[in-house]
């Protein structure tokens, strides 16, 4: 069976790389072990089939990075608000916050730019049209960030993130009004 036809993702399906000895010989079939990614999904070296995991976003705990990404942002945007030295002001916070949101966030899209490209096409409405717009977003998003976080032109960078973002939201409710399923391409 092909990767294509299959369904769910096995290690069946993908390339197996030879594990090395320390000699530097490959070893015998039995040493093979497939490729895999950070999250535990299986990869060949070509470009990989995305699919969408089974059950994904069923379970409250499918969202666990996500609610600790912002719990992160929130407390080093207070952190480094207390510790400023400065009066405690919520509007200073709130541009810490969304300066470590945007670039950590934008940093996860790092790590599978390709894939985090194809799953942005299904739902933004300029990626889906062109794809090079997905593939530049994540260093957008980072510049978005670095922009908050260095108080550079302050109402430039909220416009522009609120162009981009909620242009972005746009393409979300139009593909759920339309019924599709998304596969979250953060």
């Amino acid at each position: 069976k092909s990767a294509e036809s299959a369904g769910p993702m096995t290690s069946q399906h993908w390339p197996a790389a030879p594990l090395k000895n320390p000699a530097g010989r490959s070893g015998s079939r039995d040493s093979f072990v497939p490729f895999r990614c950070p999250s535990g999904r299986m990869k060949s070296h070509a470009r990989s089939v995305h699919r969408r995991e089974s059950g994904r976003g069923g379970r409250w705990r499918d969202y666990l990075p996500l609610a600790a990404l912002v719990v992160v942002s929130a407390l080093a945007a207070l952190a480094l608000t207390r510790g400023s030295g400065l009066e405690f002001s919520a509007a200073r916070w709130m541009h810490f916050f969304m300066g470590f949101f945007l670039v950590v966030f934008a940093l996860l899209k790092f790590f599978d730019l390709s894939g985090f490209a194809d799953g942005f096409q299904m739902y933004d409405l300029l990626a889906k049209r062109f794809r090079p717009y997905a593939l530049v977003y994540p260093f957008i998003e980072f510049a978005l960030g670095l922009g908050y976080l260095a108080f550079w032109q302050p109402r430039i960078v909220a416009a522009a993130t609120v162009i981009v973002l909620g242009f972005g939201g746009l393409g979300v409710i139009r593909a759920l009004q339309k019924g599709l399923e998304l596969e979250w391409a953060c």
